[in-house]
């Protein structure tokens, strides 16, 4: 991962140094997006295989803890708190003002 970031770098890092020096040229231009593509790619594999391994841990753990809850309570009680839950998910999510700051501001200047 470090070696391919490296690589990344000193591909960029030689177009402005070949455009200084007058040798910049296409080839290099294509060379260096191929290289930089490629650790796109790599990047994408590495956060993939990652989102699917916590994803499928993150199922597996719920789908134990409401067996757990199931098993002390009742099958009817786990269902009604799972439900409680997805209602009240909204809630605790946060809440972001996709207002313009200059609509804000306008809006507060009339009142």
């Amino acid at each position: 991962m470090v070696a391919m970031d490296l690589t990344r770098f000193a591909a960029l890092m030689s177009i402005p140094a070949a455009f200084a020096l007058g040798w910049l040229s296409f080839a290099q231009l294509l060379v260096v997006s191929v290289i930089v593509g490629a650790a796109k790619k790599d990047l994408l594999a590495r956060t993939m295989s990652a989102w699917s391994v916590t994803s499928n841990l993150t199922i597996a753990a719920m789908t134990a803890l409401w067996g757990v809850l199931a098993s002390i309570t009742s099958p009817r009680t786990a269902i009604a708190i799972a439900g409680l839950l997805i209602l009240t998910t909204p809630l605790l999510l946060p809440r972001h003002d996709h207002t313009p700051q200059h609509e804000r501001e306008l809006a507060r200047s009339r009142t």
